[in-house]
């Protein structure tokens, strides 16, 4: 296998790794969301039912709202993450280069989310709560309780959207700076990179128009759609693409299409393709029991940090 096969592998499993961790990180940001909304109904009820000052009550619940995405900031350490697949990047290409000095990238800020730290966007999830939740305090508990549970349903979704692409940010951005970092190493084995765009119902515009889209090693388009890199992925929210290595002659590789993708995942141990995808869930796939979003998404099979540290020491 040549060296840019080996970091496209690669690539693509950090991907699949970092759509467990936030699977892992759901999870717990799930139980939080659980506890606050359990401390609001109660303010509600509480404001229904008694004289005590709506607005020190009001108070009260905002002050619960910014504590829980505070902690919900601190699940998301982008930091950590990009230290953890940072790590792995240099592994992967000491393993590919094995006569190379690699260089580890100097210390950097963590990737931004779609253009903002991840702080501000917890922050504004946490404005519209509170919002909202204000919005519900002048109505009786039979209209308000229920209402409120709609609008935590909402909030979930949003944290869950917002865990997933800031999981894919730091893992994709630290990736890019040790392959930055280390251009003289790859350059001639290879020549560029690719996006690799999971194709079905879900996939966006912007991430279909991007898939095969090709850079050389300075980030420059090359090959036909001559798109800008424009920042790679993730490309929107929930963003599922990735960003692999080409071989210094061309492109020979495929994973963007699903039959690709099964032939590359297919090709691999049965042990192998549970460690990758989870305990036979290619299994499921073939007999129609999940999608091949399900398939990719690995969401039955989570991760948490620490145990990521401990797979990539």
């Amino acid at each position: 296998m040549s060296s840019a096969s080996i970091l496209a592998e690669q690539a693509v499993l950090d991907a699949i790794d970092q759509q467990r961790l936030a699977a892992g990180m759901t999870v717990e940001a799930g139980q939080l969301l659980s506890d606050l909304r359990d401390d609001l109904l109660g303010i509600l009820a509480v404001i229904a039912v008694t004289s005590t000052s709506t607005r020190r009550l009001e108070k009260r619940a905002t002050e619960a709202i910014t504590k829980a995405y505070k902690d919900l900031e601190a699940i998301t350490d982008m930091a950590a993450i990009a230290e953890v697949f940072e790590s792995k990047c240099i592994s992967d290409l000491e393993d590919a280069f094995p006569d190379a000095e690699i260089t580890a990238p100097e210390e950097d800020d963590p990737a931004d989310v779609m253009g903002h730290p991840v702080g501000a966007w917890w922050a504004r999830q946490a404005e519209n709560l509170a919002f909202g939740f204000i919005g519900l305090g002048g109505a009786a508990f039979a209209l308000s309780g229920p209402r409120l549970v709609v609008l935590m349903n909402t909030q979930a979704n949003h944290a869950k959207s917002l865990i997933y692409t800031a999981t894919t940010a730091a893992g994709g951005d630290a990736r890019m700076r040790v392959y930055s970092e280390n251009e003289k190493v790859l350059s001639g084995d290879v020549g560029g990179f690719k996006q690799i765009s999971v194709l079905d119902s879900r996939t966006s515009d912007v991430c279909r128009t991007y898939s095969g889209a090709t850079w050389d090693l300075q980030l420059r388009p090359t090959g036909v759609k001559k798109l800008d890199f424009d920042g790679g992925c993730p490309r929107h929210d929930n963003c599922r693409s990735v960003i692999v290595p080409t071989p210094g002659t061309g492109v020979d590789e495929n994973l963007n299409e699903e039959t690709s993708f099964l032939a590359w995942i297919g090709s691999k141990s049965a042990a192998e393709q549970d460690a990758i995808l989870g305990a036979g869930r290619l299994d499921q796939y073939r007999a129609g029991t999940i999608t091949l979003t399900q398939l990719l998404d690995a969401r039955a099979n989570p991760i948490s940090l620490e145990a990521l540290r401990s797979k990539y020491a």
